[in-house]
C-alpha cells in the first residue's frame, strides 16, 4: 500500500511541472467560465500531452515514447483530481492580478470585485471535486484525446 500511495504522490508531483510554468496555466486558466467544459480545457492543457484515449482499450498514456494502457486508468484519475484540485490555486492567481488603482476608494472597489470572482472560482472548484463532475471532464476529455494511430488514419480517409 505504501508503495501505491507514494506513485500516486511522485504521478502529482510530476504533473505539476514547474512552479514558473503552473503559475503561467493558472493565470490563463483562471479567465475560463465555470463549466463543466471549461474543465475539460484545463485539463486538455494541464495534461493532453500525456494521455490518449483508444476505443476499445481505453486510456492510454505515453511512457518512453510510446503509448500504453498499462495503468493509464489510474494516472487519468489523479491527473483529473489535480486539474479540479487546481481551480483553487487559479482562484488565487486571479485575486493575485487584480488591478491597483492610485485611489483609495476606487482600490477598495477593484479589490471587493476581483475577490468576488476568485470566491466564485473557488466555490467552482470545490463543486468540480464531486465525482460526477470529474467523471464529466474525464468522458469528455476522450473526443478531444484520441489515439495518434487514429488521427493519422482519420487524415488518410478524408
Amino acid at each position: 500500500m505504501m508503495g501505491n500511495r507514494s506513485r500516486l504522490r511522485r504521478a502529482a508531483t510530476t504533473a505539476r511541472r514547474t512552479s514558473i510554468q503552473v503559475e503561467d496555466i493558472d493565470h490563463a486558466l483562471s479567465r475560463l467560465p465555470r463549466t463543466d467544459l471549461a474543465n475539460v480545457d484545463r485539463f486538455l492543457r494541464r495534461f493532453g500531452d500525456e494521455f490518449c484515449w483508444q476505443p476499445g482499450v481505453g486510456w492510454m498514456v505515453l511512457r518512453d515514447g510510446s503509448w500504453t494502457a498499462e495503468g493509464a486508468a489510474d494516472r487519468v484519475a489523479i491527473a483529473v483530481h489535480v486539474t479540479v484540485r487546481a481551480i483553487q490555486d487559479e482562484a488565487a492567481q486571479l485575486y493575485a492580478m487584480r488591478p491597483r488603482s492610485t485611489c483609495d476608494a476606487i482600490d477598495r472597489r477593484f479589490q471587493q470585485v476581483w475577490r468576488s470572482a476568485a470566491n466564485r472560482l473557488q466555490a467552482w472548484g470545490y463543486k468540480s471535486e464531486m465525482h460526477s463532475r470529474m467523471r464529466t471532464v474525464e468522458t469528455l476529455a476522450r473526443a478531444y484525446l484520441t489515439c495518434p494511430s487514429l488521427r493519422s488514419a482519420a487524415g488518410r480517409n478524408s
